[in-house]
Order: C-alpha cells, then sequence, then structure tokens
C-alpha cells in the first residue's frame, strides 16, 4: 500500500521479502488437520494474498512461486479438511458442529488463499474458490439474523468475521457476485446501533 500511495519501491520490496519469507513457515498439512489451523491462518494469510496481489508485478519469479506454493498449499489443505473423510474425532467434531468465529475465519482462509491463485494453477483453484463462496453465504444465514444480529456477539463479527467480509468483497472486487448484499450480511448495520 505504501508504494502504491507513494511510488517508492521499496515499500513493496520489502513486503515481498517479509511475505515470501513467512510463506516458508506453514504448508498443506497444517491446514488438512485441524480447523483451528486453518482460522488461524486466516489474517495472516489475509496480509499474505493482499501483498501477493496489490504488488505481485514487484515479486521476483521465485518469491511469486514460494508464495504460491504456499497459497497452494494452505488452500487445498483446507478444502480437504472439509471435504475427506476426517482422520480425529477432533476434525470429525469440527464438521459434525458449528463454531461460528473459528468457521468464518477458516473459510476466508480458503476464499482469499484462491482468489490470490486462480489462474496461475493447474490446481482445482474454481472449484475450491466456489466451495469457499458457497460456505460464506451459508455463513451469513447461520451465523447472522434476519434482523441482521451476529450471533456470538458484536465482538466476535470484527474478530472471526472481518476475514470473511474481506474475502467477500475481494471477490466481488475480482468480478464476481456481491456476496454481502446478497446475505444477511447486508443488515448488520442495521444492528449494530441497537
Amino acid at each position: 500500500l505504501a508504494t502504491i500511495l507513494t511510488g517508492d519501491r521499496k515499500y513493496v520490496e520489502h513486503a515481498a521479502k517479509i511475505v515470501t519469507e513467512y510463506a516458508a513457515t506453514i504448508g498443506y498439512y497444517d491446514m488438512r488437520t485441524q480447523l483451528v489451523c486453518s482460522a488461524g491462518e486466516a489474517k495472516p494469510l489475509m496480509a499474505v494474498a493482499l501483498t501477493y496481489d496489490w504488488g505481485y508485478e514487484y515479486f521476483t519469479p521465485e518469491q511469486r512461486h514460494k508464495v504460491r506454493q504456499y497459497l497452494l498449499g494452505v488452500a487445498k489443505g483446507t478444502y480437504d479438511f472439509y471435504t475427506e473423510k476426517p482422520e480425529s474425532s477432533a476434525q470429525a467434531d469440527a464438521l459434525g458442529g458449528w463454531v461460528a468465529n473459528w468457521s468464518a475465519l477458516s473459510f476466508s482462509t480458503l476464499g482469499n488463499a484462491c482468489l490470490a491463485i486462480t489462474g496461475e494453477t493447474s490446481a482445482p483453484v474454481r472449484k475450491w474458490l466456489n466451495y469457499a463462496k458457497f460456505r460464506a453465504m451459508q455463513y451469513g444465514i447461520f451465523a447472522i439474523g434476519d434482523g441482521g444480529c451476529f450471533y456470538e456477539m458484536p465482538g466476535y463479527l470484527a474478530f472471526g468475521a472481518g476475514p470473511l467480509l474481506i474475502f467477500m468483497e475481494s471477490y466481488h472486487t475480482a468480478g464476481g457476485e456481491d456476496l454481502l448484499t446478497k446475505s444477511n450480511f447486508s443488515k448488520i448495520p442495521d444492528f449494530l446501533p441497537y
């Protein structure tokens, strides 16, 4: 963002270095095994995905490759967590229940990772992105009431749903449909003043 505002490349080059180093720390297996992993990765991944997207032209080919592999591993691991047979009772419990704030974080991890690498890999990123979109819309029904109330209180709206809102807006900005206005998310501003 600093490079976009100032035109000075040093900011984005430094951001690319940080993002690339971070991308080497987490991968597929981390996301595949527990809901808390993909939920915990939501905010750092959001920062990586936005940096990768906004600063793409400033990344070296080697940096792009490393970040793309990280995003791909996280997306595939998160998708597999939801769609493959559970490996543990903790995973089965997470899939069987609803953990509103963690689920929102996890869905945003999947969606933001997919948005950042769409068109850059032969992996089924579109399929994963559609799944993230479906789960985001589902979240807008189960976690947010018809009148816009967030069932886990406004504090958790910012904590858990924040990255999901950014995913939904990024999806729309990238040419997708406006998920925010097609769900109960659109009614949150009506509820918050109360």
